[in-house]
């Protein structure tokens, strides 16, 4: 009798607990595992979303999405995996060691297509579809691949496409964005990132326990991004990317409306074929040859490029002079060809020197003495802040990823950096852009823009809010300028006779037969322009011309970096052309 007993409480205590157990599973996490069990039935198969396309400014297509043709296989579809993929092999033309370790890496579910072999011949796609019924598991599936129309043309301006990486990953994810993604990483592809993807659509798919496909249950059609007008014209821009490839040196051309800061064309050399980016394996050594390469063909010069302004600078130190009352325009300089500031001797490039020189014709002739002794009267203070007033020295803020500030120095930076004060030879060499300056040709054509439109500072730009009205509250992560930024271009604090001035000096510079812009005179087409030749520590000179034209009623600005170019007559050669 006790023993029957106990065995009744056990039984009936198993009981109790069972009957406890299910109910708290059924009540209290019944709705946890009717998710997980939701989640293991319930399967989608995105579909991504094209990008949007983008156009330059007569509307002719940069860059658009062509189709690409992938291979997919079903792995629970597939009969035989070696057959297969042997044959595949054959087809394709890769290694079945590699369509191995693919299906290896890739393989999640049986039900689950994954990608074996990207963007295929359009050719080989039509095989494959004939030999449906013999290659059981495996699919032709179209996608939209990026297509850059013009190959090397205007690729640091568009940029490339790449699969994100960690660190873009977890500082976008709240976006919508997901690993293995393809993002801009470079160029306007990049900054405009968000703005020109789509959002991926997708099948919603029901499998059995064994991950067999049993049912379609829904369907997310995908969204194209947003289309993209540039400001830029692909017939100057290939004219440019020529002009630069003749030359074969390093360097950098922009031409820009000085009136509204629209970048027309901005070429930078070497460039790169964006399209390599996105062939399915870029073989690491096409990669690390672009990367390694020691003209630096990713670098954008035309913006990351920091370099002495040399002469160039001294139409700044021209403005500062007669709007500080320093000079007149009638005052008179002598140049005898040196000029000594403390224990050191100062030279001109022409030895025997240029004589007595007003303003306009120290900037037609290029003159160092005479703006040595001008930097002199006006001090590196003074430089400083009209430095700040023309936007040197800070980001234009372009469109761009990896934007150069520049440098200006200043006595409180030099006493802070190198325990050192500052002495009067610094200012010297500052006078004609010498020294600790560094200048970007961005803000180069920027600074000549404000004589070419009468002083105002505008805000160069490659994309215009009015042409693409959905800008600015798509843009979320770039930050893209906004359309105030742009319609108002900032008046500086400078007077009509001195930009009158000015503009005489740097028209005769090209028009006068002893003009330093000589080089680049065209009959019957008036240029304002000025040279620059920049001598670095190393011994290597880099060669600058900017400059607006026609002087009346400007339409373009321009300016042109040469790296070792020598003087600044090659880069107004090229202008010339």
């Amino acid at each position: 009798m006790p023993r029957l007993k106990v065995f009744n409480i056990i039984v009936f205590s198993s009981f109790l607990l069972l009957t406890l157990g299910l109910g708290y599973t059924q009540l209290l996490k019944g709705p946890f595992y009717y998710k997980l069990s939701e989640k293991n039935r319930i399967r989608l198969v995105p579909i991504p979303a094209p990008r949007g396309i983008i156009y330059e400014r007569n509307g002719k297509i940069l860059v658009d999405n062509r189709i690409s043709f992938d291979c997919f296989v079903i792995p629970e579809e597939v009969v035989n995996k070696d057959k297969t993929l042997r044959c595949l092999s054959q087809i394709l033309g890769v290694s079945k060691e590699d369509l191995h370790q693919d299906f290896k890496e890739r393989y999640l579910a049986p039900f689950a297509p994954l990608t074996l072999v990207k963007d295929i011949p359009k050719d080989k796609a039509f095989i494959l579809e004939e030999l449906k019924l013999e290659l059981p598991g495996i699919e032709v599936r179209a996608r939209p691949f990026r297509h850059y129309v013009y190959g090397e043309a205007a690729s640091h301006i568009l940029g490339y496409l790449g699969e994100i990486d960690e660190p873009t990953l977890a500082k976008w994810k709240d976006y919508g964005y997901k690993a293995k993604d393809l993002v801009g990483r470079f160029g306007i592809e990049k900054f405009f990132d968000d703005y020109l993807r789509g959002k991926d659509g997708g099948i919603q798919i029901e499998v059995d326990n064994l991950g067999r496909f049993n049912a379609i249950l829904g369907y997310k059609e995908p969204q194209k991004g947003n289309d993209l007008q540039l400001t830029i014209d692909i017939r100057i821009q290939k004219i440019l990317d020529n002009l630069l490839s003749q030359t074969n040196r390093r360097g950098a051309i922009i031409v820009m409306d000085p009136c509204t800061g629209e970048i027309l064309a901005l070429s930078s050399f070497p460039r790169f074929n964006p399209n390599i980016f996105i062939k399915p394996k870029i073989t690491k050594s096409v990669l690390n040859s672009l990367l390694r390469d020691p003209r630096s063909p990713m670098l954008n010069r035309a913006i990351s490029g920091q370099y002495l302004p040399g002469s160039i600078f001294k139409i700044l130190v021209a403005v500062a002079g007669l709007e500080d009352k320093k000079i007149k325009d009638d005052s008179v300089l002598f140049c005898g060809g040196s000029l000594r500031i403390g224990e050191r001797e100062f030279h001109c490039w022409k030895k025997d020197g240029h004589g007595q020189e007003d303003i306009r014709s120290a900037l037609t002739h290029s003159c160092n003495i005479f703006f040595y002794q001008l930097g002199l009267k006006l001090g590196v203070n003074k430089l400083y802040e009209y430095a700040n007033r023309f936007g040197l020295g800070e980001l234009t803020k372009l469109e761009l990823p990896g934007e150069a500030k520049g440098f200006m120095p200043s006595k409180t930076w030099k006493m802070l950096t190198q325990g050192e004060r500052w002495y009067e030879g610094e200012t010297a060499n500052l006078s004609i852009g010498q020294g600790y300056i560094l200048v970007s040709p961005i803000q180069a054509v920027r600074m000549i823009s404000i004589i070419a439109n009468g002083g105002k500072l505008v805000q160069p730009h490659l994309v215009n809010p009015v042409r693409n009205t959905n800008l600015n509250r798509k843009n979320k992560i770039s930050n893209g300028v906004k359309s105030s930024d742009l319609s108002t271009p900032k008046k500086l604090s400078i007077s009509d006779q001195t930009i009158s001035i000015v503009k005489r000096g740097l028209t005769q510079a090209v028009e006068d037969e002893s003009g330093t812009g000589h080089a680049s005179w065209i009959p019957d087409l008036t240029v304002a322009a000025k040279t620059g030749t920049a001598q670095t520590e190393l011994g290597k000179s880099y060669g600058w011309f900017v400059g607006f034209c026609p002087v009346k009623n400007p339409k373009v600005a321009f300016a042109i970096l040469l790296e070792e170019g020598g003087s600044g007559e090659l880069a107004s050669r090229l202008a010339r052309m």
